[in-house]
């Protein structure tokens, strides 16, 4: 399953997602911000700011030149507050007095309570102001950012879900098929005709309530389902369905069967052979599972035994 085929089949999903995005963005374009109505704008300078309603501060970017000399700082400007005065400082370089010139005269601005702080072009010494709004303002194209990125979340998820499914449905025929093969075997053995051993296996399984589960069992009721509605070949859908899900040991199976099965005896002979194969595949992936639940096991039981062994030797730790 393609993106493409997620994004067709989700189509309704994916033009709501882009529609909330979109109006979001023009919210964020059209409706004034919180802070909006703070700063009083010249083109790209603030020339002043008006009384706070929200905060009690407002964030300029300010940027001060004198004699070749600049300095660029933020700058807080807030309610005038008692004991805020300016402390000196000793300059010793002309940048260090310009930062200086440039503090003393930021603490002596307040912004009054019912109107607006103008804010001075230049200082007394000569000090050129440039006061801009800080950056990094409102990101309007996030909106639009996380149509796509939800999408792909979806469809990450969907993915992930179909390929655990898929590891699901092979481990439980693979664990399956060998049993499933020895019955093939004992029924052929006994004199009867491939078709009718299918039949019967599946018909056994079905009435065993097993017919949608994760096994050998649920594909063969797929299968005979899909037969009967096309009036199809059983075993060659049960081939097709082997190609399709990429289990190398049921589609060789199934092949042997699809091109030995009006043999008799020659079948049962070769399914036989293929049972041993079949019975130390289950084997050595129940071993490999029994190694990683060891594995998993290791971090939790080495978790108890540190507490255990706390527990134990605190009392006689307490004591020293």
């Amino acid at each position: 399953m393609g993106f493409t085929d997620y994004c067709r089949r989700e189509k309704k999903r994916l033009i709501l997602t882009a529609a909330a995005s979109l109006l979001m963005t023009l919210a964020l374009i059209l409706l004034p911000s919180d802070r909006g109505d703070v700063y009083l704008m010249d083109g790209d300078r603030v020339v002043g700011v008006r009384a706070l309603k929200d905060s009690d501060n407002a964030l300029l970017s300010l940027t001060a030149e004198k004699d070749g000399v600049s300095v660029s700082k933020e700058v807080v400007l807030g309610r005038k507050k008692a004991g805020s005065g300016s402390s000196p400082v000793r300059a010793v370089s002309e940048e260090e007095k310009l930062k200086y010139s440039v503090d003393s005269a930021v603490r002596d601005l307040s912004i009054p309570d019912d109107s607006e702080l103008i804010l001075p072009e230049e200082l007394p010494d000569g000090t050129v102001l440039d006061w801009r709004r800080p950056r990094g303002g409102r990101t309007y194209l996030l909106p639009l950012l996380a149509c796509p990125l939800l999408m792909l979340y979806g469809y990450r998820g969907e993915k992930d879900k179909a390929e655990k499914r898929a590891r699901e449905e092979a481990d439980g025929i693979l664990r399956s098929l060998p049993e499933f093969n020895n019955k093939v075997v004992l029924l052929l053995g006994s004199g009867m005709v491939f078709d009718d051993v299918l039949s019967h296996i599946t018909s056994e399984k079905t009435g065993e309530g097993d017919a949608g589960g994760t096994s050998i069992a649920g594909l063969l009721a797929s299968a005979k389902r899909e037969a009967e509605a096309v009036n199809g070949d059983m075993t060659a859908i049960l081939s097709a369905r082997a190609s399709d899900m990429h289990i190398r040991e049921l589609s060789r199976m199934v092949n042997l069967i699809y091109e030995n099965r009006f043999t008799g005896a020659d079948l049962a002979e070769k399914l036989s052979a293929e049972g041993e194969g079949l019975w130390a595949v289950r084997r050595k992936r129940a071993e490999e599972k029994g190694r990683r639940a060891e594995t998993g096991l290791a971090l939790p039981m080495s978790v108890t035994l540190l507490a255990l062994v706390a527990v134990t030797a605190a009392p006689a730790m307490m004591q020293i």
